[in-house]
Order: structure tokens, then C-alpha cells, then sequence
């Protein structure tokens, strides 16, 4: 086996992060699709990420990636070591390969930040690296008197005007929550978007207030994702730039610093588990927007 961990992953040439992208399609199909997404919108995968990856031969056999978040946590700015993308190749599993590459990857983040974090739908491959499962909360929107916002739909993907709009509101962006929000400059929320296939759907800009804001309907409701400004609109211009429903609204994230009436309901088990490592401090209920997830 040959090791390779601990460098950026833009020192990596491109064969390299070939074989890691095949050895991705084995365990996250359509991975690698999603990755040439977030490439279109300008956020190339190896930039961000510190791959940590075992070689049987020629072909990528196991990899875990660290990523580095800058993140508002109780009102303090903190950096986030984000797990991602921890995967072995089923011809290799059970031989302990990713246990060793979490160890070294938990080294690594820890010389850097006390706090990790990460998303799995199977929490017992963490918890013996210290990982531990972390309850997440939607919280439904109090009522707001009924408004009309002016607002578009953006097409980041297609339509250069409306990525270089939406690039640079992220660059300048305030915290969405002082409890739990990213703070990062776009990568994250981009990639995020370009890999769930969002990119093109959720984005709406609000000119008025140089603002956008992310939402979906997911059955009756609405879901509010991010809110992105280097000044928050108020609520009642957020809530009145969504269609009618017939169901409530709901904030991904916790809406401290805009709805603080708003009332948090445990996130259901089924949605998978968010798992955090280290010396966290008390936030109360927090949220994690699935365009801040690694």
C-alpha cells in the first residue's frame, strides 16, 4: 500500500485525483459528476480539501478529506476541521484502511483546530476517533404579516451575471446565525449546491436589499437554506420573498439573528446523523444548512 496524507490537495497531480475520483464513484455514485459541476461554477475540488489516501498498485483504495471551515459559533469566529467524502473500495473493505486514514487525518485537523465535524448516515465509523452524534434542530418560522418582495431566481450555472452576483455576496457575506454559521468565502456553499444539483433552483436574488436568499419546497413547506448579504434583511422581507404555501416555513439554520421567536424541532433521525469531535462550546439548538454540510 502506498500512503499519501497531509498535503493540499491542489499539490496532487491530476491522475492522482483521476484515480480518487473512480475510487468516489464506487461508494457515492454520481460523486464525480457532481465534482465537474462545482468545477463549471469555479470551485475546483482539490483546492479546498486535504485528501488522506491509501494506493493498492495504481488504483485508490481508501481516502478521507479534510477540509478547513471558518465558522461564527456563539458569536465567536472559530475554524471547523470538516470531514468528507470517507470512502474504501469494496474490494478492500473490513482490513481497517479507513480507520487508519481517520487517524491520521484526526491528527492532522487537531494541530490546527480543536473542532472537527461531519455528516454520515453511519455514526459507529466515527465515535471510536472521538466523534460524537449531535442533535440538529429546523425551526419553524414565527408568523410575519403578509408582504410582496421584489425578487429573481438566479441561474449560477448558466448565466455568468448571476454566479459573479451570487461569488460576490458570498465574499462579502455576514453570518446567516451568530449561534452556528459558515463564514466562508463561497467554495463550500457553491460545491454544496453544484453536487445536490441545487445550483440552478434555490438561489434568489432580492435587488432591493442586496441580498439572496436559498429556499426549497420539500412537500408543503418551505425551507429557508441561507441568507446571504453583508446585511441581513429583516425577517419580514426574507418571509415575504417566498411564494404563498400551505405549510410553514422553516429555517435550516438557527434563525438567532432573524426570527428568535422561531421554534426549533429536532431534525429526524432518518436525514442521517451530524457527528462533532472536541471541545464545543454550549450554542443550544443549532441548525446546519444543507449548503454548509461537507
Amino acid at each position: 500500500m502506498r500512503y499519501f496524507g497531509g498535503a493540499p490537495g491542489e499539490r496532487y497531480p491530476a491522475d492522482f485525483w483521476a484515480q480518487v475520483y473512480a475510487l468516489y464513484e464506487t461508494s457515492f455514485p454520481g460523486l464525480p459528476a457532481g465534482i465537474q459541476r462545482a468545477e463549471a461554477v469555479g470551485v475546483p475540488w482539490p483546492t479546498n480539501t486535504t485528501p488522506f489516501t491509501l494506493f493498492d498498485g495504481d488504483e485508490a483504495v481508501s481516502h478521507v478529506g479534510v477540509l478547513m471551515q471558518p465558522m461564527r459559533l456563539g458569536g465567536e469566529d472559530r475554524l471547523v476541521a470538516g470531514f468528507h467524502a470517507v470512502c474504501t473500495r469494496p474490494s478492500h473493505r473490513g482490513r481497517g484502511l479507513a480507520r487508519r486514514l481517520l487517524a491520521e487525518a484526526c491528527a492532522f485537523a487537531d494541530a490546527r483546530t480543536p473542532l472537527s465535524e461531519l455528516s454520515t448516515d453511519d455514526p459507529p465509523i466515527y465515535t471510536g476517533h472521538g466523534f460524537r452524534v449531535t442533535q440538529t434542530y429546523r425551526f419553524v418560522a414565527s408568523p410575519a404579516a403578509p408582504s410582496s418582495v421584489v425578487c429573481r431566481p438566479l441561474r449560477p450555472s448558466s448565466v455568468a451575471a448571476d454566479l459573479e452576483l451570487l461569488r460576490g455576496l458570498l465574499r462579502r457575506r455576514a453570518p446567516a446565525s451568530s449561534r452556528w454559521g459558515t463564514l466562508e468565502p463561497g467554495w463550500l456553499v457553491l460545491t454544496d449546491a453544484a453536487l445536490s444539483r441545487r445550483a440552478d433552483t434555490v438561489f434568489w436574488s432580492l435587488p432591493e436589499h442586496d441580498a439572496v436568499i436559498a429556499w426549497e419546497a420539500v412537500g408543503d413547506d418551505l425551507h429557508v437554506l441561507d441568507v446571504i448579504a453583508a446585511r441581513l434583511p429583516p425577517r419580514e422581507v426574507i418571509l415575504g420573498a417566498l411564494p404563498p404555501t400551505r405549510g410553514r416555513v422553516l429555517w435550516s439554520f438557527a434563525p438567532d439573528l432573524l426570527d428568535p421567536e422561531a421554534s426549533p424541532e429536532p431534525v429526524p433521525a432518518a436525514n442521517g446523523a451530524f457527528m462533532t469531535r472536541g471541545p464545543w462550546p454550549s450554542l443550544g439548538p443549532i441548525g446546519v444548512s444543507p449548503l454548509w454540510e461537507h
